[in-house]
């Protein structure tokens, strides 16, 4: 598996911060969702993220995705990303001085 480049890393985090990322639901072993393009208005992608035995894989319905199915896009990523972080608070939640910092009810 290719790791990010920080290029791709920044490129996932731009679509991140104009909430572009629709998080379809997943697991431990992988996720779905739909991804915007930032340069086409109403442009989204479908994203597939998963685990098997050969390890980490991603599918992407952009035309980097179709055409360089090896290397990352920025939407998987973006994608990868956010799983990650759902992943990591499932597997650690919040305490409750977390919730209580955060306004949060238990």
């Amino acid at each position: 598996m290719r790791k990010l480049t920080d290029g791709q890393r920044a490129n996932a985090y731009e679509l991140l911060s104009p909430r572009l990322v629709r998080y379809h639901g997943g697991d431990a072993k992988g996720c779905r969702g739909q991804v915007g393009s930032r340069t086409k208005e109403g442009v989204t992608y479908d994203v597939e993220i998963g685990t098997d035995s050969k390890g980490l894989y991603w599918r992407c319905s952009c035309p980097r995705g179709a055409f360089q199915p090896s290397e990352w896009c920025s939407h998987a990523a973006a994608l990868f990303l956010v799983w990650s972080a759902i992943k990591h608070k499932q597997s650690n939640p919040l305490t409750s001085e977390d919730k209580a910092a955060y306004n949060e009810t238990t």
